[in-house]
């Protein structure tokens, strides 16, 4: 069966789209097939647990491919929530195809496993791997994060998506619920797979993909035919590896539909399962394994079984007479049982008490921090209304100044009121703001936001960059997204490469800035400003540090938190790695980034 896709977009990130039963799944595993054909190196994550056919000729009575199951009901190794990194390895060093099938695991023990699997993976994998996702929306959630674990797996799937290519891990996502996956995932894809869509959020999440290729009028024609396309029939769109877009009939894969609805007299009937080398997997994941078995309802009830059975041996049996030096014996073990339980409980007593005094002071510490923060903010507003606040009592001491060298910068014109205009001045304005003709507010801010990341050497800008200095909170917000699409559609912008943004010389010529910051100093007070008071305090040590590194710990003291892992300390610090201004270099340590010098 030869697969309608060149094998070179499997070089890139691909992203497959539709609703439920349009065929994704029918192409993904087709495209899967092809690559283990090819003796390369595949892992699907199934949160559904109906992709074990792979193992299955298509009458289910013969050998499909040799790939190992981990999980479900067809597996090869059992396993929970805490094998994550242990399969991660297994896969990522060694020329091992595998299924990891997680239907019926409850999110958070999905997301604890995904968080090991993932990051683990990232760190060891060596040579060219293929990761298929599929129902991506469970690991790369978009829209409010419900815990911190849900923003780690969120990160992890974040960075294999962005920088997983660079060491050979390719990714291949498929959902049923394209406005659910996060647009930093998706945005990362090269190469887009747009099955049937109705519902108009879903329809959004392609518009947004589509519309960075700049041709509105192909993107209009394969937007109208979505609601028409049969099931297993695709557009396919590569502009990396200059194909389509085309619309393509996906044909069935060549192994067990195990897609379709199962019954138990059908699963009963299955033989001939691909035989897989399971010899060293099993040993890898002996204490794993052992682990399940000891938390595994039958096991247990045997083991209870076997228990009841010698009480009951016990129970029938005439006992030996007891001598006077046996009962002294008796009395003295039992006294020393009592002593070692009356031990635990008063550890135990000691712990529980620790514990609740800890989590008083990370509350403190946390309404500590967020009356600071507040505190900051109503000063600013203040100084904005053009007000002289009254100084606040015992207020957090300000942030030392950052010497900078003396600039004599062009000024900026001041803003205007709405519909004002200086004398003689005929330049466009909206809303006050000096603004080139035919471009909203939001445009310039993001135009200006570029000039001024080009004044420090920074051509090619990330998306998170341009949203943090044009002042919007956030890179998949409404207003972002069309106003930098308009730019692009217009040639005000281009995207050099995924996820970064560039001024054309258009865009170059009707942008402003606020004269050109020419030392480190500038761009960090420039960085201090816009973050406020919070996430400065965390900033600052790490600028004096650089290139150096500072333990979390160290870091969290000089910026006057209480505890490392309060909820305070561990938003502002990812907040602030999200943006790329620090990174964690190595476990537990932490520094600042070059984005913030001038060469």
């Amino acid at each position: 069966m030869n697969f309608p896709l060149p094998r070179k977009v499997f070089d890139q990130n691909i992203a497959v789209l539709g609703k439920t039963r349009s065929g994704k799944s029918t192409m993904l595993r087709g495209g899967v097939e092809d690559l283990l054909r090819r003796n390369m190196p595949v892992c699907i994550i199934d949160p559904k647990g109906d992709w074990w056919g792979l193992k299955l000729a298509p009458d289910g009575k013969g050998p499909g491919f040799p790939i190992v199951i981990f999980g479900g009901e067809h597996a090869d190794v059992p396993i929970n929530s805490h094998a994550g990194a242990h399969v991660a390895e297994l896969f990522a060093t060694g020329n091992r195809p595998c299924l990891i099938d997680l239907k019926g695991w409850m999110p958070g023990d999905r997301t604890k496993f995904w968080i090991d699997f993932a990051s683990s993976l990232f760190k060891h994998t060596k040579g060219l791997r293929w990761l298929v996702v599929d129902e991506a929306h469970n690991f790369a959630p978009k829209g409010k994060v419900l815990s911190p674990e849900a923003g780690i797996a969120l990160h992890w799937s974040s960075r294999i998506a962005s920088e997983g290519l660079g060491m050979g891990l390719h990714l291949m996502v498929a959902s049923q619920r394209p406005q659910k996956v996060h647009n930093d995932v998706l945005t990362s894809c090269e190469t887009l797979v747009a099955m049937k869509v109705l519902h108009p959020s879903d329809r959004d999440a392609v518009t947004e993909w589509l519309e960075g290729g700049g041709d509105p009028a192909l993107t209009k024609t394969i937007l109208g035919s979505l609601r028409d396309l049969q099931r297993g029939e695709g557009w396919a769109w590569s502009p990396e590896a200059k194909f389509g877009p085309e619309r393509l009939q996906f044909p069935m894969f060549s192994t067990y539909d195990s897609f379709k609805p199962q019954d138990a007299v059908q699963v009963k009937r299955l033989k001939g399962w691909a035989s897989v080398d399971l010899d060293e997997v099993t040993k890898k994941l002996a204490a794993v394994v052992e682990a399940h078995k000891a938390n595994d309802p039958k096991e247990l009830r045997a083991e209870i079984a076997q228990l009841k059975g010698q009480i009951a041996t016990a129970a029938t049996s005439t006992p030996e007479p007891v001598r006077i030096d046996a009962k002294a014996e008796q009395t003295e073990k039992a006294f020393k049982r009592g002593t070692i339980a009356a031990e635990r409980a008063r550890s135990v007593q000691a712990k529980a008490v620790k514990k609740t005094l800890d989590k008083g002071i990370d509350n403190i510490d946390a309404a500590s921090r967020m009356l600071g923060d507040l505190r900051a903010d109503l000063v600013q507003a203040s100084t904005d209304l053009g007000l002289v606040p009254e100084p606040l009592v015992d207020a957090p001491p300000p942030l030392p100044p950052v010497a900078a060298k003396p600039t004599t910068p062009e000024r900026r014109p001041r803003a205007l009121p709405q519909g004002a205009s200086a004398p003689g001045d005929s330049t466009p304005r909206v809303n006050g703001a000096v603004t080139a003709e035919g471009l909203s507010r939001p445009q310039q801010r993001i135009l200006d936001a570029l000039a001024e990341l080009a004044a420090l050497g920074v051509r090619e800008a990330s998306r998170i960059q341009v949203v943090f200095l044009s002042g919007y909170g956030h890179p998949n917000s409404k207003g972002f997204v069309n106003s930098i699409g308009a730019l692009s559609s217009a040639g005000y912008v281009t995207y050099p490469r995924s996820g970064t943004v560039a001024l054309t010389e258009t865009g170059a010529s009707v942008a402003n800035h606020a004269g050109t910051p020419l030392t480190s100093a500038d761009l960090q007070r420039r960085a201090l400003e816009l973050l406020g008071n919070a996430h400065g305090r965390i900033l600052q040590p790490l600028i004096d540090a650089y290139p150096a590194e500072i333990s979390r710990q160290d870091l969290c003291a000089a910026a006057g938190y209480g505890h490392m892992n309060s909820k305070g300390f561990v938003n502002a610090i990812g907040r602030l790695r999200t943006l790329g201004f620090i990174d964690y270099p190595s476990s537990g340590q932490v520094a600042a980034l070059p984005t913030l010098f001038v060469e």
